[in-house]
């Protein structure tokens, strides 16, 4: 199955509007949604032959350290394989840590609130 977005975020709600948002974009979209942060990762450790080709990813997931740290693993991983093209880390407010993060990656940052933005995002996705 070849997968055009992958979202990830602990709010299910949230997620469910992300996509739906898109397939208005482009009805067809493939979407793949993971609330665990580390299991997005184990996925795409085991898909890498047929890896999603977009990625919102929330910032700030709850748990565990390694949950905590997942959404920075994801990025690290898509850009070993240079996979970053349409990706975008997406959080409700920007903490010192999402601002770490976004240093450390240069990755684009969406705040869910900035709808405008997430179109953006998902048409250049779609017209490729």
């Amino acid at each position: 199955m070849s997968l055009d977005l992958m979202i990830v975020d602990d709010c299910d709600i949230f997620a469910f509007a992300v996509e739906g948002f898109a397939k208005l974009t482009k009805p067809s979209l493939e979407v793949i949604k993971f609330n665990i942060g580390v299991q997005a990762l184990i996925y795409l450790r085991s898909n890498v032959e047929d890896l999603p080709r977009g990625y919102l990813i929330d910032m700030r997931l709850p748990g565990s350290y390694e949950e905590q740290n997942a959404p920075l693993e994801i990025y690290l991983f898509l850009k070993e394989r240079g996979r970053t093209k349409y990706f975008s880390f997406y959080t409700a407010n920007l903490s010192e840590h999402d601002l770490e993060v976004q240093r450390i990656t240069k990755a684009s940052v969406i705040l869910k609130s900035d709808t405008r933005r997430l179109e953006r995002f998902l048409t250049r996705l779609t017209r490729t």
